[in-house]
């Protein structure tokens, strides 16, 4: 949960649950997501988060192809996760695979197929954890959680304990990119 997710993560109690139209309807544009029919808040991030989530974007837009011929990579979309109550969540960046409806207007419906989250200064980590628990009960197959100040890659899988990967180790781009190995420092900008 970047950008301060965790002092911001108290629902506004007057409010009643929000549907993830209404949601789109009153705050396109905004640096929020919706929580089980709740808005919360999210603050800018910082210039190590944004420079690391460019550089993650800029590494999958070269293994997806100039045409997008192996999916999709998108930058702060939302993802329509859950209905009654909804959740809308938008990850840092994002893989679909081919042939996924991605609507110009309103939530892509369904989970990425690749989640990845920048961790924040600000950010706990259980919270962060916990959105990549949605990711994955949603349907994610892959998850990233880089750690710009660490230089670190924890990844995640269904059905899997997470591996937490530095350096030279190899960042595996499979289910959703097969073939697709990264060393884990190749993620982050040149410090």
């Amino acid at each position: 949960m970047r950008r301060g997710l965790v002092t911001s993560m108290r629902p506004e109690p007057w409010r009643s649950p929000l549907s993830g139209e209404e949601f789109h309807r009153r705050h396109v544009g905004e640096r929020v997501e919706l929580w089980d029919g709740e808005v919360i808040p999210m603050t800018p991030v910082s210039s190590a988060h944004a420079r690391t989530a460019a550089m993650v974007a800029f590494r999958l837009q070269h293994a997806v192809g100039p045409a997008g011929e192996r999916g999709a990579v998108l930058v702060e979309a939302g993802f329509l996760l859950e209905r009654d109550p909804d959740v809308v969540l938008a990850p840092d960046v994002a893989v679909v695979r081919p042939g996924r409806e991605l609507p110009p207007r309103g939530w892509i419906p369904g989970a990425p197929d690749l989640a990845v989250e920048v961790l924040s200064p600000d950010d706990a980590w259980r919270d962060l954890v916990r959105k990549v628990g949605r990711y994955l009960e949603a349907g994610t197959a892959l998850a990233w959680v880089l750690d710009p100040e660490r230089r670190r890659v924890v990844v995640f899988r269904p059905d899997e304990p997470p591996a937490t990967l530095a350096g030279e180790d190899p960042v595996v781009g499979a289910p959703v990119l097969d073939g697709l190995v990264l060393r884990a420092a190749e993620l982050f900008p040149v410090p």
